[in-house]
């Protein structure tokens, strides 16, 4: 029944040289297979080999002693006590049982094994071999303890069933050397949590120092098909802790070596699931085919990102929905969201460029920014509070449907916009709206020009306007209450009106109104109006074709309800009503209906006649250089009407200051034209009248036909007359006169009528500047055209002293000659030729280079005699280029 070391109290035997057991079958019911007393002293190591010792204890220790299983099974526990005892297991040894041995050391060789029973203790362990931990009795606490150091090495293999119910590290020891493998097991079932912050770890070894080693492997045989692909068990040292060895559940982004995935960067949430990360995301060094960069957010759950630290790349949503509170949260690189997919923010400042044909919701109630050349292309929603762009461009495509506040700066938002959300326009760029929007939270415009380019544009609400608001479409806008702001500007563009329930044009505000469109309907009607400010009016000209025979009244602004203000000022085309003085314009409400304001114009030609405040005279006085004035209305002889005192003669017009002023009816007033600064525009065949046109200025002949000025026209040093391709000249029996220093500048082509000037005679000067469209297409010499410039019924006296040709990209070997018939000197021509063959008179030099592009041709039928040279050609050189 077992070997018993024993002295029997005998002094002869109370040292012991040692125990050699071989081949041996040891065997004890009910005590220990091998026995040492402690009254026995072992000198020298037990040894065993090939022999197996079963019992309930294999070895009992009583006093120290040193154990060397060689290929020996021991089938029982080792109870060491406090004795400092040492065990080898070698050569294929076995054990199973447990130790305990607070002060002993265990070692095993590459080839043994431990099947640890139950919770066992010894002083140290060195494991080169396998050793399984168990725990038979079902008690809690820890299975292994080392009470000194616990060495791992390159072939050993550690074992253990993990018990969820068990929250004590399986290993605890003073010092730990890890190496070789660990192989783990459960039969837990693996429950997904909702955040990172729930995820669970478990201390496999408990070290009183820091682990400064691992194993080359651990694997772990458990159900994990519940586990989403995000997560992953890890095994290693506890990063906060460096003396703990964990099993830990964390982020598949930051897999080791020792982790069941490896690392990538996908999140697939289901339909239904959500799941917060509230770790930081960096990018890290990947060992699979993943960058270590990009996130990848799949399936139709959520994943709510709420780290704000996150300093990864690019972020893909393949489906469902990606949300953070910050866009920070979002990494440095950019974000694509594919259709059907939702990128879900509530406050930041989103600086990724964003593409794809998903959307992005605003949610919460603070403010997002986005800053990127965004593409995407499911539209934007906001559920609350404010999503600034400063530029249009950041809000991708599709429609916007908004709920809080959208604020934008400038660019073309060209998105439809719906909700009952505001829209705000920030900053002092410019922004169109050209949507159609069916907001109806009102517009505010903080700063900056807001352009309507739709009827719709503007949704419904109120508009609240402080700086530039143009409503910039033909057709109606139908607004709820409108107010323009001291120092801000509403503007109605040409063809647009407006319709409201209330207008406010606060003292110091602009109200423009473009009439040059009007079909006879006010500009604006209201339920209620209040004036204040300036009123600025242009396109008056056109409200009506004719200004005569008495003065004309427009309603402006037809209100429902009485209109008991005014505005401050009236001005037209910019310029102070009093300082328009070709028009008697007065603004003010009706006094015979006070729901009117009325506008009542006239021309100052007619003023005698229609009994107006002002006087009558033909001064058109246009301070503006690059504003003009449209006279529709025909101008006859008023000389019978004017007030006796009149100093006007009633009959002349006279052109002052630098704009243009545009005659475009059918006049015949005699005492002839006066043009001293500025230009006049003769936009009719009869515009000129009767009389002398004295020009000092520019007078553009543009008519598309013969324009009549049968009193003559003189054109003054300085001065330009100027006839418009496609418009011709009769002088009836008067003088065509151009001093010296003037300009008569001609567009002509192919299709131009010959002669372009006629009449009784012309004394010609100055210069003349010939554009001729056709020359470019010339495709040989055979085509050159002679034009007769002028027809005179008597000889031409003088002639110009230069000859300009103004053609774009003419061909250098072209030019004009400009000549006075030499068979009849009442008649000027100007002859296409070769600039081979120029002279005096033409309108380049001569020359004899052909400069023709790739794929031109021209052929040249004449003979190219020599030439009197000049300073650039010698005469008789042709150079093709």
């Amino acid at each position: 029944d077992g070997i018993l070391m024993t002295t029997g109290g005998s002094s002869f035997y109370s040292n012991n040289s040692g125990l050699t057991v071989n081949n041996a079958d040891v065997t004890s019911d009910d005590a220990a297979a091998l026995h040492v007393d402690k009254n026995t002293v072992m000198e020298k190591p037990i040894t065993l080999t090939d022999s197996t010792l079963t019992g309930p204890t294999a070895i009992k220790l009583d006093n120290a002693a040193t154990v060397e299983a060689n290929n020996t099974t021991l089938n029982g526990n080792i109870d060491a006590g406090s004795t400092v005892s040492s065990l080898s297991l070698a050569e294929k040894s076995s054990l199973q049982g447990s130790v305990n041995g607070l002060n002993s050391s265990l070692t095993l060789d590459e080839t043994s094994q431990w099947n640890m029973t139950d919770p066992s203790t010894v002083g140290n362990l060195t494991n080169d071999g396998g050793i399984t931990l168990g725990n038979a009795s079902g008690s809690t606490g820890t299975l292994l303890t080392v009470d000194n150091t616990l060495t791992l090495q390159n072939g050993s293999q550690i074992n253990a069933t993990l018990d969820t119910a068990n929250s004590s590290p399986i290993i605890k020891a003073a010092n730990v050397t890890l190496d070789g493998m660990l192989n783990l097991s459960s039969t837990a079932t693996f429950v997904a949590p909702e955040t990172d912050e729930h995820l669970g770890s478990f201390t496999l070894i408990d070290s009183q120092t820091a682990i400064t080693t691992d194993f080359d492997s651990v694997t772990l045989d458990a159900d994990i098909s519940a586990m989403p692909d995000y997560l992953t068990i890890n095994a290693g040292v506890d990063a906060n802790d460096n003396t703990n060895y964990e099993l830990s559940t964390g982020l598949s982004w930051y897999a080791g070596a020792n982790s069941t995935r490896a690392a990538h960067g996908t999140f697939t949430v289901d339909a239904g699931s959500t799941f917060t990360v509230t770790s930081e995301l960096d990018e890290t060094t990947a060992t699979s085919n993943w960058d270590g960069s990009k996130l990848t957010k799949q399936g139709d759950g959520t994943l709510i990102l709420s780290n704000t630290g996150n300093d990864y790349g690019d972020t893909e949503i393949d489906g469902g929905i990606l949300a953070a509170k910050d866009a920070a949260s979002l990494g440095t690189g950019d974000v694509t969201i594919t259709e059907s997919a939702t990128l879900a923010l509530s406050q930041g400042t989103l600086d990724n460029n964003v593409t794809g044909g998903g959307q992005i919701v605003k949610t919460g109630n603070d403010e997002l920014i986005v800053t990127g050349d965004n593409t995407y292309s499911g539209g934007t929603t906001i559920t609350g509070g404010t999503l600034t762009a400063d530029y249009a461009d950041s809000l991708g495509t599709g429609v916007i449907a908004n709920s809080g506040v959208l604020q934008v700066g400038e660019g073309e938002l060209e998105n439809t916009l719906s909700g009952s959300g505001s829209l705000v326009k920030t900053g002092t760029g410019e922004l169109t709206l050209g949507g159609d929007n069916t907001y109806s939270g009102g517009t505010t415009i903080d700063d900056g020009v807001l352009i309507a380019a739709n009827v719709n544009a503007l949704g419904g609400g109120d508009v609240d306007n402080a700086g530039t608001l143009k409503l910039d479409a033909e057709g109606e806008f139908n607004l709820a209450n409108v107010t323009t702001q001291s120092g801000a500007t509403t503007e109605l563009a040409k063809g647009t009106t407006l319709n409201v329930d209330s207008l406010t044009q606060q003292a110091d505000s602009t109200l423009n109104i473009d009439l040059s469109k009007a079909n006879g309907e006010s500009a604006i009607t209201a339920d209620s109006v209040t004036l204040g400010g300036t009123l600025n009016v242009t396109g008056i000209g056109s409200v009506t074709d004719s200004w005569t025979p008495e003065a004309y009244t427009y309603t402006l602004i037809d209100s429902d309800s009485a209109i008991t203000s005014d505005f401050d000022n009236l001005t037209v085309a910019g310029m102070n009503r009093e300082d328009v003085d070709f028009l008697t314009i007065d603004g003010k409400v009706d006094e015979a209906d006070n729901t009117h304001y009325d506008l009542t114009a006239s021309l100052s030609w007619y003023a005698d006649r229609d009994n107006a405040s002002t006087d009558a005279h033909g001064t058109f006085t246009l301070s503006d250089p690059d504003g003009s004035f449209n006279v529709a209305a025909n101008l006859t002889d008023v000389d019978d009407t004017l007030d006796p005192n009149s100093t006007w003669d009633g009959k002349s017009l006279t052109k002052e200051d630098a704009g243009t002023l545009i005659l475009s009816g059918d006049n015949d007033y005699s005492g002839g034209t006066t043009i001293n600064e500025g230009t006049l525009v003769a936009a009719s065949t009869t515009a000129l009248g009767t009389g002398l046109v004295d020009n000092n200025a520019t007078l553009v002949l543009d008519a598309d036909g013969e324009v009549s000025a049968v009193g003559g026209i003189t054109t003054h040093s300085g001065a330009t007359t100027q006839l418009a391709l496609g418009t011709s000249l009769d002088l009836g029996d008067s003088a065509l006169i151009q001093q010296d220093g003037s300009t008569l500048n001609v567009e002509l082509n192919s299709d131009s009528v010959q002669p372009l000037i006629t009449g009784g005679s012309a004394t010609l000067g100055g210069d003349l500047v010939v554009s001729d469209a056709s020359l470019q297409a010339r495709a040989s010499d055979a085509e050159f055209q002679s034009f007769k410039l002028m027809d005179m019924d008597s000889d031409i006296s003088g002639d110009f002293t230069s000859l300009t040709m103004n053609l774009t990209d003419k061909p250098d070997y072209l030019t004009v000659t400009g000549t006075i018939n030499p068979e009849d000197a009442s008649e000027y021509l100007l002859t296409e030729g070769l600039s081979w063959n120029a002279t005096a008179t033409s309108a380049t030099p001569a020359h004899g280079t052909f400069t023709l592009g790739a794929g031109d041709s021209f052929e040249v039928t004449s003979v190219l005699g020599d030439k009197t040279g000049n300073g650039d050609w010698d005469g008789k050189s042709l150079t093709k280029r």
